[in-house]
């Protein structure tokens, strides 16, 4: 539609880590923020893991691989992931401090197949571990001072504490309270390395020294005293290395094989020292544009006088960005002015090779992975993922995540009064409110919101049409981020409520926005000075908006959760001094908010999973803490609210997700114990819920999800551990459940997303060998076709998510020189029958009159979503035509 951004852009990964045959790393994209990617090195094809909120708050990091699995932080650092490195086997874990946002988690070190990591609280330090489930994840030691782990040796994990008077202790910990206690008092200087199958690290309890330690307290113990501060120790060639500083301006290389007889000073060199040990050489990077390589002769010689190695073409002074000891060599980022280059070194001058050059921010994050290097760089596409095997021709970049130019990156996009509404970065205003009707020309700033002197972007969320209004939360900086509602008729912004009366530093943050009818219900925070967060609910003016209940009186927050419309009502799960976290129902004032059951007796909470509505009930997941999470029903009441089935029975649960109404059933995904994760099916009672298919046989499961409703079809993605994961369907029968299209033969599948009913037909996105793209499918293997290849070659354009709006499907994608911006595809080509509202192939009368009575504004524009009051009295011709000549 129109190129909004038109200036270059970086991916910035970081994080490299290998699981299985896949390399896993972090990354920025312009439509989904920072996330978790998996790139395939068979398929050379690198795919977004949607665990995080899809958009630009995408916020991942600290990402670490077990054997099996990845774990990693998301959404403010609070909240714990966990991957099997596909799109569908990445899931939440457990919000590790509901309520308190910004919560600081972090040190995540693998354990086996478990993590363990360190979580801060107020006035002490926590270690938890988790085995990728949220009943496996739990704290389990909690100290006052502040916990630094340091690493893991054979089935043990060891940590420091660190006091502020002294007294600093070496700690263990096998990931339970019953193995974990103090192996050393010592204070911790420089790196720990593993050597000879055995922790070394250098310390202190009063004399410096290099210790060691098997995890026992007998068998930790200092090695030998080398009187002055140890530091910066690595290993070659079976034995360790560290340094000490002996003099002002000496700096002292030691070696060691793990005994106090085979501990020695190796050479005293010129402070201070940069230095790596690689294949009996220490290689020593100074200031200027050269290397001394100094041989480590064996045991007792005198090593010779150091080999200078010029690095030619970088004139003056130089520096080293990064290094990495790689094949009895040193990979060597080595910055200057305006250049950087990586180059290798095996300490000779034949051995010295330039392997590419990049701009003035050179190689980072230099990572081995397998056998090859990973590290990030910036060339003319921006700061993308690269790879080196050492050689010249080996060392190229992986993929270009961010694609080219800076983009826009759409999103949010929702219609309202026959025009188009959605938040987009321009690179002047930044992110700020758009609107279009469609066209180029007619796609333009609705409002610069954020003008102030020290916030460059309102970054519009939650846009949501609510009657006549479009109402989102944005930031400003006169009130900080709010509820703000546009009045599309008189073409005005209003602050609906200023909940904390300040400016961009207290602002309310509003979250959750579901719309039910024409009100929109909400959770908000006056950050603590009146009623925490609570329960709100507006009709887009000042006047209608009002915080419904104070569940935990006072400055704390019940932090509402999974916020479903059921009838008039919402139902959400709260968190009280009472009854801890339970299930309430809210019709909109304090009378009609109750709870609906306390599933868990007394103050301890249960734990809930979705939500949905389902005719006269809701249904959700929850633990009552003897079942497991498992599947429940509830009519708003104490008396009908009651377990489905425990499908899994005892207290593992099944962990029902992806709860999707079709007609009178609903489909989920549960894991009974036998045969994985698999599709499910009820109609809310025991007898009638049931396993619909086992489409991967045994009990790895096929990890159903994405589940979407066209042409009276549910469409959803599943693996059956032949053809990878690609596109089913379903009628609701086991004969009925079937692989609509083998896209990419073979095990690796194609990984549809962002699957969307359009017109009566499918849109998603894609991968084959040409990267990730538009498809569409009426249900059929024939009928499932690509709709464009808006990146030509195997870099992909990742398309999606899909808004049909009016007579067209809208929706952000990558193409060369332009970046992520607004596509339209009109719904002509997807199979639109115009007057055809439920998209069954046929108009009938009652549609003819809907049609009418959308296009005069007399019901919404939902009932008929490709029908709005601009569309003219060609479309109601086009209606009837339809209805007499039938849709083909």
């Amino acid at each position: 539609m129109r190129d909004i951004n038109q200036t270059p852009a970086s991916s910035w990964p970081t994080s490299f880590a290998q699981l299985g045959d896949r390399l896993l790393f972090i990354a920025t994209s312009p439509l989904e923020g920072r996330e978790l990617w998996s790139y395939d090195k068979s398929s050379k094809r690198a795919t977004r893991l949607s665990a995080v909120p899809v958009g630009p708050k995408g916020t991942v990091a600290r990402l670490v691989t077990t054997q099996s699995s990845a774990f990693f932080i998301g959404n403010d650092f609070d909240d714990l992931f966990t991957s099997d490195g596909k799109p569908e086997g990445t899931r939440f874990v457990k919000d590790i401090t509901p309520g308190r946002p910004h919560s600081t988690l972090g040190e995540l070190t693998p354990l086996n197949d478990v993590v363990i990591f360190r979580r801060v609280l107020p006035t002490s330090y926590e270690l938890w571990r988790s085995d990728g489930t949220p009943a496996g994840t739990v704290p389990f030691f909690q100290l006052p001072w502040t916990i630094i782990i340091h690493g893991e040796q054979d089935g043990v994990v060891y940590f420091g504490d660190y006091r502020s008077g002294g007294g600093r202790s070496l700690w263990r910990t096998d990931g339970t309270t019953q193995g974990t206690w103090i192996v050393a008092r010592v204070e911790l200087h420089g790196e720990a390395v593993v050597h000879d199958g055995d922790f070394f690290f250098l310390g202190s309890d009063g004399t410096p020294g290099l210790w060691r330690s098997d995890g026992t307290v007998v068998g930790t113990y200092q090695v030998v005293p080398v009187g002055d501060r140890a530091r910066e120790a690595q290993t070659d060639q079976g034995l360790l290395y560290f340094f000490t500083r002996s003099e002002p301006m000496t700096d002292t290389l030691w070696r060691s094989d793990g005994t106090a007889p085979g501990t020695e000073r190796v050479l005293d060199v010129e402070a201070p020292v940069t230095a790596n040990v690689a294949a009996g050489k220490m290689f020593r990077f100074g200031g200027d544009s050269a290397i001394e390589v100094f041989d480590l002769s064996p045991h007792g010689a005198d090593p010779r006088e150091p080999l200078r190695l010029e690095i030619p073409g970088i004139p003056g002074e130089s520096w080293i960005a990064s290094r990495l000891v790689y094949q009895n060599s040193v990979l060597l980022a080595v910055a200057h002015g305006d250049d950087a280059n990586l180059w290798i070194t095996d300490g000779t001058h034949d051995g010295t090779t330039s392997l590419a050059k990049f701009g003035h921010i050179g190689p980072f994050d230099l990572t081995l992975v397998g056998d090859l290097v990973y590290f990030s760089a910036t060339d003319e596409e921006g700061r993308e993922p690269w790879v080196t095997d050492g050689t010249l021709s080996g060392t190229h970049r992986v993929t270009d995540v961010a694609r080219g130019n800076e983009s826009s990156t759409p999103s949010e996009l929702v219609q309202l009064r026959g025009t188009i509404y959605f938040a987009a970065d321009d690179g002047v205003f930044r992110r700020e409110l758009w609107e279009s009707d469609g066209s180029a020309a007619g796609t333009r700033l609705r409002g610069d919101i954020a003008s102030g002197p020290h916030i460059t972007s309102s970054s519009p969320k939650d846009l949501s049409a609510v009657g006549d209004k479009l109402l989102f939360h944005a930031e400003n900086f006169t009130y900080g981020r709010e509820l703000i509602s546009l009045d599309t008729v008189a073409r005005s912004f209003t602050y609906v409520a200023d909940i904390t009366s300040g400016s961009f530093i207290s602002s309310s943050a509003p979250s959750q926005i579901t719309v039910s009818g024409s009100r929109v219900w909400f959770t908000q925070d006056d950050q603590g000075s009146i009623n925490g967060r609570e329960l709100w609910l507006s009709d887009g003016t000042a006047d209608g908006t009002r915080m419904v209940a104070d569940l935990r009186p006072g400055a704390s927050s019940s932090t509402p959760l999974g916020l479903t419309a059921f009838g008039e009502s919402i139902i959400f799960s709260a968190d009280t001094p009472e009854t801890g976290r339970e299930l309430w129902i809210s019709g909109g004032d304090t009378i009609s908010t109750n709870l609906i059951a306390d599933l868990t007796p007394g103050t301890e909470s249960s734990a809930f999973g979705e939500i949905v509505a389902f005719g006269s009930v809701a249904l959700f997941a929850a633990d009552d803490g003897g079942s497991g999470l498992e599947l429940w029903s509830t009519d708003g009441g104490a008396t009908n609210t009651n377990l489905v089935r425990d499908i899994a029975p005892g207290p593992a649960g099944s962990s029902p997700r992806s709860l999707h109404v079709m007609g009178d059933e609903v489909f989920f995904v549960a894991d009974e114990g036998q045969h994985g994760s698999e599709l499910w099916h009820t109609r809310g009672s025991a007898n009638d819920t049931s396993l619909l298919r086992d489409i991967h046989p045994g009990s790895e499961g096929s990890s159903a999800a994405h589940f979407v409703d066209a042409g009276g079809t549910t469409y959803f993605t599943a693996d059956d551990g032949e053809h990878g994961n690609e596109l089913w369907r379903t009628d609701g029968t086991s004969d009925g459940t079937w692989m609509v299209a083998d896209i990419v033969p073979g095990a690796s599948g194609s990984n549809p997303t962002y699957l969307q009913a359009a017109f009566g037909n499918l849109m998603f996105q894609a991968c084959d060998q040409r990267g990730c793209e538009v498809w569409m499918s009426d249900g059929t293997a024939n009928g499932t076709l690509p709709l464009a290849e808006i990146f030509p070659g195997p870099i992909s354009s990742s398309p999606g998510p899909f808004f049909p709006i009016g007579d067209a499907v809208y929706f952000s994608a990558a193409a060369p020189e332009i970046g992520y911006e607004l596509w339209r595809v009109p719904g002509a080509d997807l199979g639109l029958c115009v007057g055809d509202c439920n998209y069954n192939g046929e108009v009938t009368i009652s549609e003819i009159i809907l049609t009418v009575k959308v296009m005069l504004g007399a019901r919404p524009s939902s009932d008929c979503s490709h029908i709005n009051r601009s569309s003219g009295i060609t479309q109601a011709i086009r209606a009837v035509t339809n209805a007499l000549d039938g849709c083909g």
